[in-house]
């Protein structure tokens, strides 16, 4: 190697002054020089590899940094950046070699020990990672970036407590670091802390408003501290930073969930071009279309745009397994969703777990979740596997199916949440099922949607892309057992009828509100009752439902907006003051509707054609309740008139009426079970219904 002063590292060294200046071509030029007349120069072959690594050209910085290292074997810096390259390039165990290797020769250089905790995590091993990190904490104390490097490792490992306290010790040397707030925020959030998530991605917009990703995030705590307009707003300001961002498409949801249909709908088309190709906007879109009438031609359009233009090539790279004989055999049947913790899905199907003949059925769940809640302990002790798959690509969660030798896999609530609706598409088990999604996929990876004679008439006119297989009853309900006692008809105290609607608002659509709104000009006296957990608490859901009601006439003394983060009983306590439920449409209750039927409360629906709304209709029918159940606007005031005039037979029906659902097929999970598994071996076999 030339000594130091020679022209050729003359040349290096103002080669490394325009590569710290920033200017990448003219240092990577000025190493091309030297490399011309020392092809094997340490010095310019370092330097070339690490601006090919900057600029994202991994393989000739592999290229470089390898032949660096042959001609100056025993630099450990030459060693860090080969190994950074090869991490980066995809071979994580190489670089772990190297590092191994440069380590035993510095022992004390901290840049070895974050670069090895970076390759432990790539490669999953991230207890070793966290001994890297926490080295450089104790080579460099006083390195804000060590410790917030530290912290994201403990987050990775899920040990939030531990994150916390290094992201808050990084913020401690440098209260200017934007990741590390960002990074507090994160776990903030994560824990439930939602007001300290707010005041961390606030500080963290600040330093960086362009950052579409911190407005996004400070938008979600915001919901989560039910702050509804402030999220609204950040997350418009996040989609006019960066239209391709995802805050565009959870705006969109966002909007729906609050009932502001009109908002939501045009946030779906603003942000259509910069979202076809992200299939979660194509899977929202057909959620948003199910809150509003008229719209099965639209909501086909979408479903079929999710199978051609998502699903389709999936089916022609895979091949569905071979159907086994069953004899003498267990049929494994598997669920997967994102709402195995505490939500209705899961309510509704743990009884069905715990009720399944374990010596003909093994039961595996595939959770995509994150943290475990009570909820998901029950589920996991009623199967035979359960499965966390949120890390997991589709192909991979599918690989894992096969790998189980599913039978029949049970795709539930497919477009809602987080659920992942694609993974049928891999054809990971030989027949795919659609159940507790209220209406068809019009994916051909499905080969049955779950339905009852009601939900889907044999002779009805809705379009399914699946086979329908018929429950003899569709909806089951444990017992509540943490009710308050059915009370007297309150109307008969009041002197005046109270209907009440606890469903979600996204459900309130103009063509509810307007029928709602001409029932109780028909009956002056009335009074009508909205909750929703405590959505009502916030002026910006609140004041958007008052004005639609007021623009029909309805007067805020006839409207009581409710709302409370409360107990299940004090919930369905609630039911204390209601005479009447009232059933939205076209997307019925279903879980509110029960609650109201065990309290006494009977419920009028208005049953359309398509299966969303005619949830209403199969619960009442199998209550024996088929009086309430209407088809049409004129009708559904006609009865709601009719029913509402005779207090007496009111009152009758509440005091007995628990005791009927009680005895209902809404509470027969041993009974709906052995249904429910002669269905699965009957679809197993390729059955007719």
């Amino acid at each position: 190697m030339p000594p130091p002063g020679t022209p050729l590292n003359q040349q290096l060294d103002t080669a490394v002054a325009r590569y710290r200046a920033g200017d990448l071509a003219q240092a990577e030029a000025l190493c091309a020089q030297a490399l011309a007349e020392q092809p094997n120069h340490a010095r310019a072959l370092h330097l070339a590899g690490v601006i090919a690594k900057q600029s994202g050209r991994m393989q000739a910085a592999v290229d470089f940094l390898a032949r660096a290292n042959q001609a100056e074997a025993h630099n450990p810096f030459i060693l860090r950046d080969l190994a950074e390259a090869m991490r980066l390039a995809g071979q994580p165990e190489q670089a772990l070699s190297l590092l191994e290797q440069a380590i035993n020769r510095a022992p004390e250089l901290p840049d070895l020990f974050s670069a090895l905790g970076l390759t432990c995590e790539a490669l999953g091993q991230i207890d070793a990672a966290i001994r890297a990190h926490n080295r450089v904490v104790e080579l460099l104390p006083q390195h804000a970036g060590a410790q917030n490097i530290l912290g994201s490792a403990y987050r990775k490992a899920g040990k939030l407590a531990e994150a916390k306290l290094h992201f808050e010790a990084a913020l401690a040397l440098d209260p200017r670091m934007a990741d590390a707030l960002y990074n507090l925020g994160n776990v903030a959030l994560e824990t439930g802390q939602y007001a300290a998530a707010i005041a961390a991605y606030s500080r963290y917009v600040e330093m960086d408003p362009n950052n579409a990703q911190g407005w996004n995030n400070l938008a979600a705590a915001c919901l989560k501290n039910r702050a509804y307009a402030r999220a609204i707003a950040c997350f418009d300001t996040a989609a006019r930073i960066q239209p391709t961002h995802p805050a565009a498409l959870n705006l969109a949801v966002t909007l729906t969930h609050l009932g502001r249909h009109e908002e939501a709908l045009a946030a779906f088309e603003r942000c259509k071009e910069q979202q076809a190709n992200n299939p979660n906007y194509w899977r929202y879109y057909a959620m948003a279309l199910l809150y509003l009438p008229d719209t099965g031609a639209a909501l086909r359009g979408v479903l079929l745009e999710i199978d051609q233009r998502f699903a389709a090539p999936v089916y022609a790279q895979a091949t569905a397994p071979v159907t086994k004989p069953l004899a003498g055999r267990k049929l494994r049947i598997g669920y997967v969703s994102s709402d195995f913790r505490e939500h209705p899905v899961a309510r509704n199907l743990l009884p069905v777990l715990q009720q399944h003949d374990r010596t003909r059925f093994e039961i595996f769940l595939y959770a995509n979740i994150g943290a475990m809640d009570a909820m998901s302990e029950r589920l996991m002790a009623a199967s035979d596997q359960f499965r966390l798959i949120s890390q997991l690509s589709d192909d991979q969660a599918a690989a894992q199916m096969r790998a189980d030798e599913i039978d029949v896999l049970v795709v539930l609530a497919w477009r809602f949440d987080a659920n992942r609706p694609l993974i049928a598409a891999q054809r990971a088990a030989p027949v795919c099922v659609n159940f507790h999604d209220p209406g068809t996929t019009g994916m051909r990876g499905f080969d049955y949607v779950i339905a009852d004679a009601v939900l889907a008439p044999k002779r009805g006119t809705q379009w399914f892309s699946e086979r329908v297989a018929r429950l003899p009853s569709y909806y089951l309900h444990q017992p509540l057992s943490d009710a308050p006692p059915v009370n007297p008809l309150p109307a008969l105290k009041n002197g005046y009828l109270t209907f009440a609607s606890f469903n979600n608002p996204a459900k309130l659509n103009a063509v509810v509100i307007a029928l709602w709104s001409q029932l109780l000009t028909a009956l002056p006296s009335a009074r009508l009752i909205l909750k929703y957990k405590e959505l009502f608490a916030d002026p910006y859901v609140r004041e958007h439902v008052a004005a639609q009601f007021a623009r029909h006439g309805i007067t805020a003394d006839r409207l009581t907006l409710d709302a409370a983060d409360e107990s299940a009983a004090d919930h369905l306590a609630r039911y204390h003051m209601v005479d009447i439920s009232l059933d939205p449409f076209p997307f019925n209750g279903s879980t509110t509707s029960f609650e109201s039927l065990w309290m006494g409360v009977p419920v009028l629906t208005l049953a359309g054609e398509p299966m969303v709304s005619r949830w209403g209709a199969t619960i009442l029918t199998r209550v024996g309740l088929t009086e309430w159940i209407t088809d049409s606007e004129s009708s559904f005031l006609q009865a709601a008139q009719t029913l509402a005039a005779d207090l007496p037979r009111l009152a009758t029906l509440r005091s007995s009426l628990r005791g009927q659902v009680e005895a209902s097929s809404l509470c027969d999970a041993p009974r709906y079970t052995r249904h429910w598994e002669r269905l699965l071996r009957c679809m197993s076999n390729g059955g007719n219904h």
